[in-house]
């Protein structure tokens, strides 16, 4: 089931499956993803309780081993909706026992869109409902945008506020964390080309910035989205390659992938964060459409 949101200048949906944004539309343009699985078959998902993958799919917690795969499982859970007014909508994932058998922790995950004029506000709550274990976790968003890479259509490019040099994180091919390496890609708009994401995700480490902005804009400025990560560790920049596929995705993250020489252990995963009992933490970022 979808939920929409309306106000004078977007037209939002909602699905309760991920509690994922699968359509915003502005002047009679669509700007998310039709998640077309012979691309890719999501619109936006929330990335919890990991971002990226884990080294042979699994960990370690308290002596015992735990199969969990890419970004986790939040994007295939049934929410629950459990506020709606005119322009807002609230859902709620509360830990069951499907996710017991990946994640043993005891949590509530809320997850509200805001209507405000062109802008999306996004807030992700992570609530550590145990009355005595601490919890583990990471969180992200992935939402995809319909965005043109090849040059028979008005090309697009990307501009990366603030314009600085950054620490990259490179992939390797089994996803996992190799290095980082300063790059100054990012210090002018980039023309987005499909060639860009020839080495995977573009990811870079934003700790430092206390507000990431990441726009894609048409050459002909008919269109375009800005996405501010708020305090946000990595923003990730991802379309498939080798295959063409007209969509990027601006992903902030609050995690990241294993690295290749990790020891399993959950508590030891590169950016884990921990949440004391009884504690919640909230995760915030926007969306800007013009």
């Amino acid at each position: 089931m979808t939920v929409e949101l309306r106000n004078d200048q977007l037209t939002i949906k909602i699905d309760e499956l991920g509690a994922e944004l699968v359509s915003v539309v502005r002047s009679g343009h669509e700007y998310i993803w039709n998640a077309d699985p012979a691309h890719w078959k999501r619109h936006a998902p929330i990335l919890f309780p990991i971002v990226g993958k884990l080294k042979n799919n699994q960990y370690q917690y308290q002596g015992q081993t735990y199969r969990m795969f890419q970004h986790g499982f939040a994007r295939d859970q049934q929410f629950q909706l459990i506020s709606k007014t005119a322009d807002q909508a609230v859902f709620l994932l509360e830990s069951n026992n499907e996710t017991k058998e990946m994640y043993p922790f005891d949590f509530e995950l809320v997850i509200s869109y805001t209507l405000r004029h062109a802008h999306v506000e996004v807030q992700m709550t992570v609530l550590n409902v145990s009355e005595s274990d601490e919890l583990l976790y990471a969180i992200g968003a992935h939402p995809g945008f319909r965005v043109p890479l090849e040059k028979d259509v008005t090309p697009a490019t990307l501009t990366v506020t603030p314009a600085t040099l950054y620490q990259q994180v490179q992939l390797g091919t089994d996803g996992l964390t190799k290095t980082e390496q300063i790059t100054d890609l990012f210090q002018q708009p980039v023309s987005l080309q499909h060639l860009l994401f020839q080495n995977d995700a573009q990811i870079l480490n934003v700790k430092m910035n206390p507000k990431t902005e990441v726009t894609i804009a048409a050459s002909d400025h008919k269109w375009g989205v800005t996405l501010t990560g708020i305090h946000n560790d990595y923003l990730g920049i991802w379309s498939t390659y080798p295959q063409v596929s007209n969509f990027v995705c601006l992903e902030p993250w609050w995690g990241v992938a294993d690295s290749e020489t990790v020891s399993g252990n959950l508590a030891d995963k590169p950016d884990i964060r921990k949440l004391r009992p009884g504690a919640k933490k909230t995760f915030e970022f926007q969306l800007k459409f013009f």
